[in-house]
């Protein structure tokens, strides 16, 4: 088995192939719940996994959102500002390697950081317009702000702000060597909680996803490669500023708890199988408890199970099926 698993880790068109074929079987140490694991790959070549919505996207928000619970407290009351960065048509062949759209990624990190200290800014790279395939990689940057603090948060910008955010961009992209005349950044804003969320679903999505990558190599053969290739393997196109937020921007209350799995023990490995996994076991009450990982006790959940659960943040916007 162990030489099996090297195999896969290894053959990639091999873990592609089988994601999603096995499970692994926990139980709960301190519930005695039976937990089931199925193994994705994860790779950006995968239909199940590379897609909006898929296993790569789930991951993705939940981490965000954790991540933001933990540096904010409570989700209520926050709003995003939302940067593009984008790059002048002359010189984005410039940016096909890994090295060079990392230090994309460190102009724009570099620009940002002192208009907003004491901020969470997620930044993520997209190479690829919404309505085409055309390289154009820009770079979109989130400002998590809390509404809701002393004396106010304005999240409307002045021209003269947006200004200096243009001309301290110009800037950065001179000093890394590119001849660029003028650049182009592009301001909005969340205010309603629903457009908040649906920011974090935004920017967390894979891109390009599998149906780009598909499309890409029936019409440009030479970016897939660049794209699939070893050099852009484990590529980070989402990045989080490091340093501790504000203490204003802190707010406890109701959605503030981070996801905390109980301890588990390993029970086993299995092929994964729809009817088996659906149809034979009807009878028992089936909780997502995080991407992939379902939990299940025939006859269904207890209260006693439900508050269990719940008090570990396993029981919020989960799929329950009866």
């Amino acid at each position: 088995m162990q030489e099996f698993l090297k195999r896969i880790k290894k053959d990639r068109s091999l873990r592609v192939s089988m994601c999603g074929d096995y499970v692994s079987r926990f139980e709960g140490r301190e519930s005695g719940l039976t937990y089931f694991h199925r193994l994705f790959c994860y790779d950006s070549t995968c239909p199940k996994c590379n897609s909006k919505g898929g296993m790569i996207h789930k991951r993705r928000k939940l981490l965000i959102r954790e991540k933001i619970k933990k540096s904010y407290g409570a989700l209520d009351g926050l709003a995003l500002r939302k940067f593009v960065f984008t790059l002048p048509s002359d010189i984005r062949s410039e940016l096909l390697s890994r090295d060079s759209l990392n230090a994309f990624f460190r102009c724009v990190e570099g620009v940002m950081k002192p208009f907003y200290p004491g901020r969470l800014i997620y930044y993520s790279i997209h190479l690829f317009g919404d309505r085409d395939l055309i390289f154009k990689p820009h770079i979109n940057a989130y400002v998590v702000e809390r509404l809701d603090v002393v004396g106010g948060c304005q999240m409307l910008l002045g021209p003269d702000v947006l200004a200096s955010v243009k001309s301290a961009y110009l800037l950065s992209l001179c000093r890394a060597g590119y001849a660029a005349a003028g650049v182009v950044v592009n301001y909005k804003f969340t205010l309603k909680a629903s457009h908040f969320f649906h920011g974090i679903k935004y920017f967390s999505r894979p891109c390009p996803d599998y149906n780009i990558l598909m499309k890409l190599a029936d019409e440009n053969v030479y970016l897939y490669n660049f794209l699939v290739s070893d050099e852009m393997k484990k590529f980070p196109f989402i990045r989080c500023s490091r340093g501790a937020v504000a203490l204003n921007q802190y707010k406890s209350g109701a959605g503030s708890e981070l996801v905390k799995m109980e301890r588990l023990d390993f029970k086993g490995r299995e092929n994964f199988s729809y009817r088996v996994f659906i149809h034979e076991w009807r009878v028992f009450e089936r909780l997502e408890v995080l991407p992939g990982i379902y939990c299940c006790r025939s006859g269904g959940f207890t209260s006693a199970d439900k508050i269990f659960l719940k008090a570990r943040g396993l029981l919020d916007d989960l799929l329950i099926h009866n």
